[in-house]
């Protein structure tokens, strides 16, 4: 089968059995059969079969499985095989949506805030975003201040004298740091009977005894403001 009188017979090729072969230009095995030539043996670049719908394509043939695209992949006369059904995320607001799917997959990313400890956590967020919130007390100068704390919530607790009669009395403390400067009034006089220790404040209380307080220039038993001013009267006097 060489299309040559190899007998010399007049006849070219005969007794042989003569077939149509197709075209198979994109190499995929299927021929096209719009072109064909009939030979006694298969031409180079010719198969037999004939079912190639696009020779042009080596991924289009009989054999090829359907994928949705809007191609008669599979030769078979239907685009797609019926509806396509696209895989993705059909959630409008999620990150990653996909307004060609038409089945969700699972696949959707909604940004928020995850720690639910914040005060905006979102129990749908599955990708955080930075964006969580935390409250507390957000004054430094407060005993319990949070540094991690972006919305002051009214808890700042400050330390101080809680004591209204304190002379240090601070009325911002909600917790007394044991600070408190009380004053006691009594007599500071160290050598009246009555001297008090403890006394911050001399309130004019002390006693004297007889002959014993040299500081009662009245003679009243106490010294007050009228030993002061009995003083006084007689500053600058030139005495005898």
């Amino acid at each position: 089968c060489d299309g040559i009188d190899n007998d010399c017979d007049g006849s070219i090729d005969e007794g042989l059995v003569f077939m149509n072969y197709y075209a198979d230009a994109d190499g995929d095995g299927f021929g096209n059969p719009s072109e064909s030539v009939s030979s006694c043996t298969a031409p180079s670049g010719y198969v037999v079969d004939n079912t190639d719908c696009d020779d042009s394509n080596a991924a289009i043939n009989p054999g090829a499985a359907e994928v949705c695209d809007g191609i008669d992949n599979n030769c078979d006369g239907v685009d797609d095989n019926g509806p396509c059904s696209t895989n993705g995320c059909t959630y409008l607001n999620a990150a990653n949506y996909n307004p060609s799917a038409t089945t969700d997959d699972g696949s959707c990313i909604f940004s928020g805030c995850t720690d639910p400890l914040a005060l905006n956590f979102s129990g749908l967020a599955n990708s955080d975003d930075g964006s969580c919130l935390y409250g507390g007390c957000t004054d430094p100068s407060a005993t319990n201040y949070s540094a991690i704390a972006d919305v002051n919530d009214g808890s700042c607790l400050y330390s101080g004298c809680t004591n209204p009669l304190a002379t240090n009395y601070c009325a911002l403390a909600d917790v007394d740091d044991g600070s408190c400067i009380v004053p006691v009034h009594g007599c500071t006089y160290v050598a009246a009977p009555n001297y008090n220790p403890l006394a911050t404040v001399d309130d004019g209380s002390c006693l004297c005894e007889a002959n014993t307080c040299t500081s009662d220039v009245d003679g009243n038993g106490v010294v007050n403001v009228s030993d002061v001013l009995l003083v006084m009267s007689e500053f600058g006097l030139v005495c005898p």
